[in-house]
């Protein structure tokens, strides 16, 4: 519900501060004086900040978060973004920002206070505000109306006093213009690329000791340590395998066909063509109005007699303007609404006025219209008797399985039974946990069951979606450190990339210095290295250089060389090569579109200066404040 409540606030407030100051509740609720000292999470001057109030806060975060990536969020990644010091970072700069309020003689009055819980949408009924939904609202959050109201307030106070603080953030047009150039500016490079390929003819088996590999492989003992390995004996009585048997007889494909008359139904289809002027969702009302304009005008040309295909190919913005605007025919699920619901409503031969979707308005002509209807016996007979069969197959596979199982019970292991007809076998070969075969690759329970079965013993009967299955286990290979021998030529290729790596390195890092430090000239560095020299196009400070991946480190260099000083004292790694840069050219922003994209440019300097006085504020509260924390959570 907060949370609606924060995306419907409409002032530019909550879009700034919401990057600094988590929306947080105050708990409810006395407590002792010796709980709430062991609840304490930090003092700001005389502000507590209570554990439950840091809870809320992480919560509150890892929400944000999670709306943002989705399934990306993990365990890992939460505790690479060290969201436990984020929470406690924005309570702080929460108290100091009330505090200061309070300190400049910031009030909020009843009158305030009211009117700004009356104008939350969340607790309106009919437009208006419903007292009994608000205590609704309270209750379900555990919440007094006094405590809610406490964190209002505050909210309040922190907006008067951050607007009274960026209302005086103002933009020069020298400044504008600088920014401008900063955002747009382009820069051109030539780089040198040292692959670490080119030095594997400097490490040639034959020239290297033995000893030397044997003693990388000692030092490297954890990285070739090998994972337990099994190796597994499967019989399997897969459905699938039992279907070509399997002949369904005609009553049961006839009360199939009967009962669900649903699915072979034909549902209606519209044969329809339309003149698309496209217009987004959340066009302003002029850009809305002009495009209706637009449709109109068409509609009535079409009305004195020109033709819908000839106007369609010539004015609509849609793919099917090419075929006259013919859509051919489709289902009402297949198109957006409200064109399908209008399309359907109407009849063969009819044209409607401009309809909106989501995609612009739409002009619609109905050409022909296929009814509901329900397909033939004969036509889905075919889709019937493989239900039918693969049921059939299901049930004979689970009969034959439980058989097999019942006479396992008598023995001591799978070679004393003969398999029955369409039944299989599978030794799975010697495989560890992480890398199973493909037998078992997406049956995660029999995984598990094989890795902790005992040699020879069996498993129960397991079903899968594929069918039912029986494991013993074969033989088991312990964990531990290969012999040398066994992995010699696997060492020899890491220690090799290695050695290739900090040659390339070496290399790179020295010519270089070399370039940097004018012992060499840059076509001198060329011809020296035998590698090429490659002009980039231009590329903007937030861009990215064709072909070269990853880029952004060499982007970021590029932009702090200038043409005084073209070249970097040390080479880049980017992936398995090595680049040493110098700035070619730079190219200014052109003042062509500077007027084009001033307001634009105005708009994100604002915010950003906006954002850096912000932040230099609470820095310097932060140096005058009293703050004690009590939680052992570290600095990102």
């Amino acid at each position: 519900m907060l949370s609606y409540m924060r995306n419907n606030a409409k002032s530019w407030f909550f879009k700034i501060i919401l990057f600094v100051i988590a929306l947080v509740f105050v708990s409810w609720g006395v407590g002792s004086i010796s709980s709430k000292r062991a609840n304490l999470v930090a003092m700001v001057d005389d502000s507590p900040i209570m554990m439950d109030e840091y809870k809320r806060t992480y919560d509150n975060l890892v929400d944000r978060i999670r709306a943002k990536m989705g399934g990306a969020l993990n365990e890992k990644l939460l505790k690479l973004l060290n969201i436990e010091r984020q929470a406690v970072n924005e309570l702080i700069q929460r108290k100091l920002i009330i505090n200061a309020a309070k300190d400049m003689n910031f009030i909020i009055s009843d009158e305030q206070l009211q009117k700004a819980i009356m104008s939350y949408n969340v607790f309106q009924r009919n437009s208006k505000f419903d007292e009994t939904v608000y205590k609704q609202f309270l209750l379900r959050l555990r919440m007094t109306p006094q405590d809610f109201e406490k964190n209002i307030k505050e909210d309040l106070l922190i907006q008067q006093v951050t607007t009274a603080l960026l209302k005086g953030v103002v933009i020069a047009e020298n400044e504008l213009k600088d920014f401008y150039d900063f955002e747009n500016q382009e820069r051109v490079i030539e780089y040198i690329s040292i692959k670490k390929a080119g030095f594997d003819k400097d490490l040639k088996s034959d020239d290297i000791d033995d000893n030397e590999i044997k003693d990388y492989f000692e030092s490297h003992q954890e990285r070739y340590q090998q994972p337990e390995e099994r190796e597994a004996i499967i019989i399997g009585f897969r459905w699938a395998d039992f279907v070509d048997e399997m002949v369904p007889n005609e009553d049961d494909i006839k009360d199939v066909y009967n009962i669900d008359e649903e699915r072979f139904a034909l549902p209606k289809q519209v044969n329809a063509s339309h003149i698309l002027i496209k217009v987004s969702p959340d066009a302003p009302e002029d850009i809305v109005k002009a495009a209706l304009d637009k449709s109109d005008e068409i509609l009535e040309k079409i009305k004195k007699g020109a033709d819908f295909a000839d106007m369609a190919k010539q004015f609509s913005q849609g793919p099917s303007a090419k075929n006259g605007g013919n859509l051919g025919y489709f289902k009402q699920s297949e198109m957006t609404e409200p064109f399908a619901r209008k399309a359907f409503a109407m009849k063969k031969g009819e044209m409607s006025e401009p309809v909106r979707s989501n995609f612009g308005f739409h002009i619609i002509k109905v050409n022909n219209i296929r009814e509901a209807q329900k397909k033939s016996l004969a036509e889905v007979r075919g889709i019937i008797v493989e239900e039918l069969k693969k049921d059939m197959a299901k049930d004979m596979a689970v009969e034959q399985a439980e058989v097999f199982a019942e006479q396992l019970q008598e023995e001591t292991g799978f070679n004393e039974l003969e398999l029955i007809e369409h039944a299989y076998r599978e030794s799975t070969g010697l495989f560890s946990y992480k890398n199973p075969p493909s037998v078992i690759r997406g049956k995660q329970e029999m995984l598990d069951v094989i890795f902790m079965l005992n040699p020879n013993e069996l498993s129960g009967l397991m079903e899968f979606d594929d069918g039912y299955y029986i494991l013993q286990v074969d033989k088991i290979n312990p964990p531990g450190l290969p012999e040398f021998s066994n992995v010699k030529e696997f060492v020899f290729a890491e220690w090799k990339e290695e050695k290739k790596d900090e040659l390339a390195l070496k290399s790179s890092e020295q010519l270089a210095s070399d370039i940097y430090n004018g012992k060499i000239t840059w076509e001198d560095a060329v011809s020296e290295s035998g590698a090429d020299s490659i002009t980039t196009s231009g590329f903007t400070r937030y861009g990215s250089i064709p072909g070269i991946t990853p880029s952004q480190i060499i982007v970021k260099n590029a932009f702090m060389l200038s043409m005084d000083k073209p070249y970097l004292e040390k080479a880049i790694k980017t992936g398995d090569d090595y680049c040493i840069i110098r700035l070619k050219e730079i190219k200014r922003a052109g003042a062509d579109n500077f007027d084009a994209m001033k307001p634009e440019m105005e708009k994100k300097f604002l915010e950003q200066k906006q954002m850096e006085r912000l932040n230099t504020w609470l820095k310097g509260l932060k140096s005058k404040a009293k703050i004690e924390e009590y939680l052992n959570i570290p600095n990102s």
